[in-house]
């Protein structure tokens, strides 16, 4: 396997402010999954009175969570 050299200046303001942009988006994206996990926590009883799974256990169903992790 040939080695690459990366030009990326990890030390630099830019790289900094990038990162914090980052955090910050990714901290943005966490509240808006607990806000919707919360909102169809609040929806559950009329899934649970149909018989139905509220729709994150249908993704949750479908979807293989660790696949993403393992891939990395």
């Amino acid at each position: 396997m040939i080695a690459f050299e990366s030009r990326i200046n990890t030390s630099s303001d830019q790289f900094a402010k990038n990162k914090d942009d980052l955090l910050k988006l990714v901290e943005k994206m966490r509240s808006l999954e607990k806000r919707a996990e919360a909102k169809s926590e609040l929806r559950r009883p009329v899934f649970d009175k149909r018989g139905q799974l509220s729709p994150s256990e249908r993704l949750s169903a479908l979807l293989d969570t660790g696949a993403l992790s393992r891939a990395l």
